[in-house]
């Protein structure tokens, strides 16, 4: 007797399919096609996300021609690319999601018991799965590839795991080569959280243990992270390390002004400690100023100018929003030293070396960033600033006062020595190798 799907499965199937057909995809005709394509698979607003931006133009300028797949940004796209939009919100009824959620708590909670890896795995998926946006999307861009046999990728990049059941969907339908970019250390991301680790880390643990074995390769941010991943990953071929230093651009070391400006740029929530830096303003020295710029979470934003406000630094605190993606080093270049302090709560903040990092330094930035492994190796390898040693308002006074107008500059010209070897030009290069390895 043939096997048949039970009514109420059966249901939520054909209401899927009619909602799929009714729902057409954004697609973004591109520059005319060469003879490789690579898609990029990214479940983040591309149009700004910088490793996005940053192995496209790389690939483009090496010849080929390239997919994206992801979100809107909040600038417009390169209009060389083939751009697949994601939708921000999926057609499912009430009734569907309902079905979704049920199916996607009971896989979580399967998913943590002891019975063994592949178990783990297929509840991993089977709760990704029924996530209701992301099935959405797994549906709809394999249905795009499908339409679409004259983008036949050679080559498919995975943006972290969350994006590999679609970029894998991708994979097979064209028999192309694949790589997982992993811009975290995804299964010690949220270690200090018991909540996290209890609840979330099995889900992580069995989609890394699905997915980046069947990887043709698979890339990463920092040497620290390379190396844990090499160690726990059942991998075809070790990590490469690709670091997200920017495109280079010359830059003067601007003098000292009167008022001197701490700068953050990026995301503003509470995780970054940027509430640590203005607890420890009171100790500063009044010359020095913090400036604040980018997106993040509007309670916490709020929360950070009522906290300077109540500390009488409502004049020396300025919070603002982000600038466009080419505006970010020069108008960084306009401050006098970057900041990146947080607390090394597990392995992904121990070894983290973020964009944040590799911008201050092009923009010619004295840096005054947190005693961590990775940040703390180059920034003394290139004598680029001072390092803060502990997660406390003392000692982050302490390095801030540590600095004056002369050793400012002096960091500075380093910063900027430093960015003709730190920078995407080199970068790309390994990048570049690496990938043809694969073909």
């Amino acid at each position: 007797m043939p096997f048949r799907i039970a009514p109420p499965f059966q249901k939520f199937r054909n209401m899927e399919q009619r909602r799929s057909d009714e729902t057409r995809i954004a697609y973004q005709v591109g520059a005319p096609l060469q003879e490789k394509i690579a898609w990029i698979v990214s479940f983040t607003g591309v149009s700004n996300e910088p490793r996005v931006l940053r192995q496209s133009q790389a690939l483009m300028d090496a010849g080929w021609s390239v997919v994206v797949v992801g979100y809107q940004g909040h600038t417009e796209t390169n209009p060389n690319w083939h751009f697949v939009k994601m939708s921000a919100s999926h057609p499912y009824s009430s009734d569907e999601i309902h079905f979704h959620e049920f199916l996607r708590r009971a896989a979580k909670v399967l998913c943590r018991l002891p019975l063994g890896r592949i178990w783990r795995m297929g509840m991993a998926r089977m709760h990704h799965a029924h996530i209701p946006l992301w099935r959405y999307h797994t549906k709809t861009v394999r249905d795009f590839a499908k339409a679409h046999p004259e983008l036949k990728a050679d080559l498919v990049l995975a943006h972290d795991f969350h994006s590999c059941e679609v970029a894998f969907a991708v994979r097979d339908q064209f028999k192309a080569k694949i790589s997982v970019d992993c811009h975290e250390y995804a299964r010690g991301q949220y270690a200090h959280d018991p909540a996290w680790v209890k609840y979330t880390l099995p889900y992580v643990s069995g989609m890394h243990d699905y997915y980046l074995p069947r990887a043709d390769s698979v890339t990463t941010v920092s040497a620290g992270i390379a190396k844990l991943m090499n160690r726990e990953e059942r991998l075809k071929r070790p990590v490469q390390l690709i670091r997200s230093t920017p495109f280079y651009r010359p830059f003067e070391a601007q003098e000292p002004r009167d008022r001197l400006t701490v700068l953050y740029h990026g995301d503003i929530s509470h995780v970054r400690g940027l509430h640590m830096a203005i607890a420890s303003m009171p100790l500063w020295r009044d010359e020095f100023d913090l400036l604040l710029r980018g997106n993040g979470d509007p309670v916490y934003i709020e929360h950070l100018r009522t906290q300077a406000e109540g500390l009488g630094l409502g004049h020396r605190v300025r919070i603002e929003g982000p600038v466009p993606f080419d505006q970010i080093i020069p108008r960084a270049n306009e401050a006098d030293i970057g900041y990146f302090v947080h607390y090394d709560a597990s392995p992904q903040k121990r070894f983290v070396l973020p964009n944040k990092f590799f911008e201050y330094v092009a923009a010619g930035l004295a840096l005054c960033v947190s005693d961590l492994p990775e940040m703390a190796s180059l920034t003394r390898q290139y004598d680029m600033g001072h390092l803060v040693s502990d997660y406390d308002e003392q000692q982050i006074a302490a390095s801030i006062n540590a600095f004056d107008r002369a050793s400012i500059m002096r960091f500075k010209r380093n910063a900027l020595n430093a960015a003709k070897e730190l920078n995407w030009d080199v970068e790309k290069e390994k990048l570049l190798a690496h990938y043809n390895t694969l073909l």
